[in-house]
């Protein structure tokens, strides 16, 4: 299972979720499903970016705030408040974090970072500097920014390039 998540509560089924409410969508546009196992909506049906962004304006807040959270959700968040956790360190896959100034989980953030470094756990820190709009989840709740296209693709590539820790067990 393919999962999103994010320390502030968000752990929900996003593969499930995206190809519930995306096919109806895109089959109604005359896509088609083109690659079901693939993390992107663009890889998924072909589509371009553009129409990729105007999929998530649309249902982006369905997800964050009526997706059912996968089973002990609360557990497993809990556990992610302490970025020293031994279980959590031992058994994360390579991570991709964002956050600037305006973040309110920015020291949580920069600190976890370290911690993954200083456990050589690979994983890359986006810090966006101080502009006063990159709020905390600035990429899904200001998706009309060019800054949030950038990192919103930056997080596919990353992901991309470390699929087989996303990938299915067969």
């Amino acid at each position: 299972m393919k999962i999103g998540i994010d320390v502030d509560g968000v752990l929900a089924d996003v593969a499930g979720y995206q190809m519930r409410v995306s096919k109806p969508y895109f089959e109604k546009r005359g896509y088609s499903v083109i690659d079901p196992a693939g993390f992107d909506i663009a890889d998924i049906y072909g589509c371009s970016q553009k129409e990729r962004t105007v999929f998530w304006r649309r249902f982006i807040w369905r997800y964050c705030l009526f997706e059912p959270a996968v089973p002990y959700a609360s557990e497993i968040i809990e556990r992610l408040h302490n970025p020293e956790h031994p279980e959590i360190i031992r058994n994360i896959p390579p991570c991709y974090l964002v956050t600037s100034k305006a973040d309110m989980l920015e020291r949580y953030t920069l600190d976890f970072a370290g911690e993954l470094g200083n456990k050589g756990i690979e994983h890359k820190l986006r810090h966006m500097g101080s502009d006063p709009k990159l709020i905390h989840a600035f990429p899904v709740l200001r998706p009309d920014l060019p800054e949030s296209e950038r990192v919103i693709d930056e997080i596919i590539g990353w992901f991309k390039a470390h699929e087989p820790y996303g990938a299915e067990k067969e």
